[in-house]
């Protein structure tokens, strides 16, 4: 069971049918909404998606969360702050001039780049904690197509009622405790 506390209570399930444990949902509150429940192995439990909703046309920039189904992909952290993560999904640490490329002219594009950079990209050693511990998913990789959104990723988030650029987000705890029922088959179906 996830710990719960302030604004991140487990629901109990109701109208949702999972008949696969390997499938994590992410379902919108709403069509324009940032809120969202994410539901694995008969809990639900609070999360945010990008602050404009979801949308199955994702578009660099647009703020919205892709919809779809996609797998995890790898789990970064930071060991400085993160001590041990248990999980079959590879993991890799994150160092302090990770970068990942959100250029979509790059051909770096949606890509780690493990070195200086001068080209758009995001800094994964951030000072908050936002990507003290992230799994990337799938989402526009085989192949990587310009335009169609880079980094989305599962991360932490301050703020429960803040949506993100287009990742889902969630308290840190509850994340660490969905990395344990997490494998690369996973689906993460997002609606």
């Amino acid at each position: 069971m996830f710990n719960c506390s302030n604004h991140y209570k487990i629901l109990k399930q109701k109208n949702i049918t999972i008949k696969n444990n390997n499938i994590l949902r992410i379902i919108n509150i709403g069509s324009k909404s940032s809120k969202a429940t994410a539901h694995i192995n008969n809990t639900t439990i609070h999360c945010n998606i990008g602050i404009c909703g979801s949308a199955y046309n994702k578009t660099e920039g647009d703020k919205k969360t892709p919809k779809g189904t996609f797998f995890p992909k790898k789990i970064f952290y930071r060991a400085d702050k993160i001590q041990s993560i248990k999980s079959p999904i590879k993991k890799e640490i994150i160092k302090s001039h990770y970068r990942w490329c959100d250029d979509a002219k790059s051909y770096n594009y949606n890509k780690l780049i493990p070195r200086s950079f001068n080209q758009s990209s995001e800094t994964m050693w951030r000072n908050d904690n936002l990507y003290d511990l992230i799994i990337t998913t799938t989402h526009n990789q085989l192949p990587i197509i310009k335009h169609k959104g880079s980094a989305i990723f599962l991360h932490i988030n301050n703020d429960s009622k803040k949506g993100s650029l287009g990742c889902i987000t969630f308290k840190e705890s509850h994340l660490r405790r969905l990395i344990l029922t997490l494998n690369v088959k996973t689906r993460i179906y997002i609606k």
